[in-house]
């Protein structure tokens, strides 16, 4: 808003125009609240006219022919040799400036977010790994396994994102599996030893009589 404002001012807008367009109109569009000023007599019919025409388009470029003709009459009011044609045309070139201005700096917060986006995946990613890679090196591995940690993890950590993804979904599993393996081995020696606990103390009691 503040740019536009200079571009009128270089281009001595009639001052009560400058006012409706920047001040009044072109915010309240931007901010959606709803305008109760009521223009001057001599601006009724242009602003009538842009509200058909729609705020909105205003910053497309889409003027209502009236501001034209109003600007004219405040040059030639002023003596000044510039025309309201040449007047409406450096301001729609204005508005499709800001425009573009506007559509680049979406594009560079978005840009922004997917990137912090990534970069939060790429550490999640990474944590996984590691995490993944230090679990099996302190396990002893079948040998079709091995080549899991084979590559040193520093190294895999500048692997591609697609790689390491690939590497976890059987780095993953096969823990999984190492794991389920330990655990069946500890149950079954806990049984075993709940077994022989049983059969001492079944047969201590007869061993005394």
């Amino acid at each position: 808003m503040a740019s536009i404002e200079l571009t009128l001012r270089r281009l001595d807008t009639e001052p009560t125009i400058r006012h409706l367009l920047i001040l009044l109109y072109l915010k309240g569009w931007q901010t959606n609240e709803d305008i109760t000023y009521l223009p001057p007599r001599a601006l009724e019919a242009a602003v009538q006219e842009q509200i058909r025409i729609g705020w909105h388009r205003f910053y497309e470029g889409w003027l209502s022919k009236q501001w034209m003709i109003l600007q004219q009459c405040h040059y030639t009011t002023i003596k000044s040799t510039k025309s309201g044609r040449r007047w409406a045309t450096a301001l729609i070139q204005k508005m499709w400036d800001t425009a573009w201005d506007l559509w680049e700096h979406r594009n560079e917060v978005l840009h922004q977010k997917e990137n912090l986006i990534t970069r939060t995946m790429g550490l999640h990613l990474n944590h996984r790994v590691t995490r993944a890679f230090m679990d099996l090196c302190s396990r002893p591995l079948r040998p079709n396994d091995s080549y899991l940690v084979r590559l040193p993890l520093s190294k895999l950590l500048e692997r591609s994102v697609s790689y390491k993804a690939q590497r976890l979904t059987v780095a993953e599993p096969a823990l999984r599996d190492k794991r389920r393996q330990i655990w069946q081995a500890g149950t079954s020696a806990n049984w075993m030893v709940s077994g022989m606990q049983r059969c001492m103390l079944s047969w201590l009691p007869r061993s005394g009589s």
